[in-house]
């Protein structure tokens, strides 16, 4: 005797390859925008994390860092702080080092702050912070500050940076001069003393 199975008929199959077609027509731009907003949010920690970096080797004690007069201020760049906190990129790239810096401002006694963090993903496509301000990063104003950049869009730390520069991307941030630019490793600022 024969059993009676029963399984999907082809009305049944063509039903559920409609509904999975369907769903992942909505489902797939949602996964992709989480996680280019997951991205995102790397670039924004990184960019922080640079700037507490930036602060710290100002503040060390060692340091050869000059804080710049009321009104002006110093460019540092990742190349200059060598880090390896900044090893691996958002996109599984590398930060670029000679195109990513901290611009500081001694506004009349207060240190504020502003970085561009650029890096080249594997794709060989450069994404990353177009400069913004320290104080944008904390409030969540950095939507579109976060870009594609192309190669000739890349500043180069000791030429590119000026006044007109930084004003051009942040609003009357400086009035002053660019008066130091600190983009070579100084592997005598790097060396920790003992006290004891």
């Amino acid at each position: 005797m024969m059993k009676n199975t029963k399984g999907f008929t082809l009305v049944e199959l063509l039903a559920a390859i409609i509904i999975l077609g369907i769903i992942s027509v909505f489902a797939i731009p949602q996964i992709v925008g989480l996680l280019t907003s997951s991205r995102n949010k790397i670039y924004v920690s990184d960019a922080k994390r640079l700037i507490a970096q930036v602060e710290y080797k100002i503040q060390s004690a060692h340091s050869k860092i000059e804080k710049p007069d009321p009104n002006d201020c110093i460019v540092i760049s990742l190349l200059y702080l060598d880090t390896s906190d900044f090893d691996v990129a958002p996109n599984g790239g590398i930060y670029q080092k000679e195109n990513s810096f901290v611009v500081v401002k001694n506004n009349n006694g207060k240190l504020e702050y502003a970085v561009t963090l650029v890096e080249k993903t594997k794709k060989n496509y450069y994404r990353g912070i177009d400069l913004v301000s320290q104080s944008s990063l904390s409030t969540g104003v950095f939507s579109n500050s976060i870009k594609d950049f192309s190669r000739e869009e890349l500043i180069d730390v000791e030429t590119g940076v000026t006044k007109e520069y930084i004003n051009g991307k942040i609003s009357n941030f400086l009035s002053g001069d660019v008066v130091s630019v600190y983009n070579h490793l100084d592997v005598a600022d790097d060396l920790y003393f003992d006290d004891n």
